[in-house]
């Protein structure tokens, strides 16, 4: 080692370290079970938008970190927008909280509806041709 220079441990033997792993193709019950507690606080959320959001908020954070189905990884997925939507509401102001009652709702109705398909046979990637 050069004087100087950080020992950082040995290298993995797999080749890629922790950060080059690639998420898992399917979600866990973990993260289903994440994304369902979203979606009901979404769902109460939508219909009281001036009401207490904490656990909305704290469902968006811990959803965040929970793998999406595929074809819901993008940006634009409900799933990613319900996210970042979440993990900033407690900022929004009242009048703004009203406005996005509306998208909170959508989003929480489709990710209920992806994630009831994803143990059926006949359930497909969202932008997929039939």
């Amino acid at each position: 080692m050069i004087p100087g220079q950080r020992y950082k441990g040995p290298r993995p033997v797999g080749g890629k370290g922790r950060k080059g792993r690639k998420a898992p193709v399917t979600p866990t019950e973990t993260d289903v079970a994440r994304w369902r507690k979203l979606a009901a606080k979404a769902a109460v959320v939508a219909a009281d938008p001036l009401g207490d959001a904490l656990g909305f908020v704290q469902a968006a954070e811990k959803a965040g970190a929970a793998v999406a189905p595929v074809g819901h990884r993008g940006e634009d997925s409900p799933f990613m927008k319900l996210v970042r939507l979440g993990k900033r509401f407690l900022l929004l102001s009242g009048v703004q909280r009203q406005a996005e009652a509306g998208n909170v709702r959508d989003w929480a109705e489709v990710i209920v509806e992806t994630l009831d398909g994803l143990g059926r046979a006949d359930a497909r990637a969202p932008y997929s041709e039939r």
